[in-house]
Formats: structure tokens, C-alpha cells, sequence
């Protein structure tokens, strides 16, 4: 981009500083500082004006310069504030299609279990039908309805479909971080008093602490807290 290049006005003084006496003394010393006085304030005016002439066309320009920036930065905003959504949209449909397939498995490997129970209890049934002894026949119906009368069985699912992994070279990286607020201080002190959570989500509040103990002194006493006097040495003022 090319810039101008700006050459400063230059402006002739009508008297220099030094043209006056330290000090005002005689009718002379005080026409010439009137002199000066209205000298300069002509200057100023001259100033002023040739400074505003030179801006005119760059605020002018300015604006111009503004509009357009203004315009472009929109139109990048706008088209990466799409993009995020478009990008958030993708992710959240490619999570929920994750779970729905890992539900599924899941739901047909439950199916699966159960059908081998149900082989399993059928299985026993008919060898006990076909026992001739008395003994091993009620030891294959118990076992049977022993297998019947078993819980669900456990099934555990991995999860080998993995999100999809961003490319190396892509400019859009996510980080996540994570803070806590704490909305309801009893129920955490309740916690911690339980003992479901360590003492040190808690963190005593020493500046109260410590102007209660200012203020109570030897009376001090807050359960599981201990007074502490430090004693510091200091020479009397002497009177002359």
C-alpha cells in the first residue's frame, strides 16, 4: 500500500522569545509583549488553518478507509460465524449418530446374552427329560431354573468408533476448559462433613479469620481454629 509522503509547514515567527525582557519595565517592554502577543495569535490562526486544510482530504479519505474495513470485517465474521456453526452442527449429528450405533450394538449384544440363556435353560430342560435317573433329572431342572431365575447377563461394549480425527494441518483447533461456581456452600460443606469430599474443596477465609481474631483477642475461639500471638519488640519514643 502507498503512503504519501507529508512535507510539515513551515511558518515564520514575527519575534523570537528572546525578544522580550525578563522582566517588563518601561511603556516600550509593554507595546512590544502587545505586539507579540497579537503577532502570535495571527500566526495561530494561520496555523490552525493550513493544519485543517491538510486534513480535510485525509479525514475525507479516513472515512472511506473506515467504511471499508467496516464492510470487510462484517463479511469475515460473518462467513467464520457460519462456518463455526456449520463445524458445531457436524460434530453434535456425528456424536448422536456415535451413541445411536453404540446403543444398537448394545441393545443386540443384550439380545444375544439373553438368546444363549434361554439355549442354555432349554438346553437342561430337555436333558432332564431324557434322564432316566430321578436324582440327576432334579439336579438338571434346579439347574436350570437356577439359570432361569439369573439376573440379566452383563454385557460390555466397546466403542471402536472413534470421532473423527482433525486433519494436522487445519487451522481450527477446539480447547475446552473447565471451571467450577459454586452455587450452594452447604451442600458442599455437608459433603465434605460426610466424608464424600476431601476438606480441601473448602479454603478457610483467612482475612475474616484473621480480623476476628484482631478483634476478639484472648476471647478468640472458632472450632478448629487456634489463636496465634506474635510478639514483636519496638524502642519507646524518648521525650527531649
Amino acid at each position: 500500500m502507498k503512503i504519501e509522503a507529508l512535507t510539515k509547514p513551515y511558518f515564520s515567527k514575527p519575534m523570537g522569545p528572546d525578544d522580550l525582557p525578563p522582566q517588563l519595565v518601561t511603556p516600550e517592554d509593554s507595546r512590544l509583549a502587545e505586539h507579540m502577543i497579537a503577532a502570535y495569535r495571527s500566526m495561530r490562526a494561520e496555523v490552525v488553518k493550513t493544519y485543517t486544510s491538510m486534513l480535510l482530504p485525509l479525514n475525507k479519505k479516513r472515512n472511506v478507509i473506515l467504511a471499508w474495513k467496516r464492510d470487510d470485517v462484517l463479511e469475515i465474521d460473518a462467513a467464520v460465524e457460519r462456518a463455526s456453526t456449520l463445524l458445531m452442527d457436524y460434530r453434535t449429528r456425528a456424536a448422536l449418530a456415535r451413541e445411536a450405533k453404540a446403543e444398537a450394538t448394545l441393545a443386540k449384544a443384550h439380545a444375544e446374552a439373553q438368546q444363549c440363556q434361554d439355549e442354555e435353560v432349554e438346553f437342561l430342560q430337555t436333558a432332564a427329560d431324557l434322564a432316566t435317573d430321578t436324582a440327576l433329572a432334579d439336579a438338571l431342572i434346579s439347574q436350570a431354573e437356577a439359570v432361569r431365575q439369573a439376573p440379566p447377563p452383563m454385557v460390555a461394549v466397546i466403542d471402536d468408533t472413534l470421532p473423527e480425527q482433525t486433519k494436522a494441518d487445519s487451522p481450527i483447533i477446539e480447547r475446552k476448559r473447565y471451571s467450577v461456581s459454586c452455587h450452594d456452600l452447604m451442600r458442599l460443606i455437608q459433603a465434605v462433613a460426610a466424608g464424600h469430599i476431601t476438606p480441601n474443596a473448602l479454603s478457610p477465609n483467612q482475612s475474616w479469620l484473621n480480623a476476628q481474631a484482631e478483634a476478639m483477642r484472648e476471647e478468640f475461639d472458632v472450632p478448629g481454629c487456634e489463636l496465634q500471638v506474635k510478639s514483636s519488640f519496638a524502642r519507646k519514643a524518648t521525650r527531649s
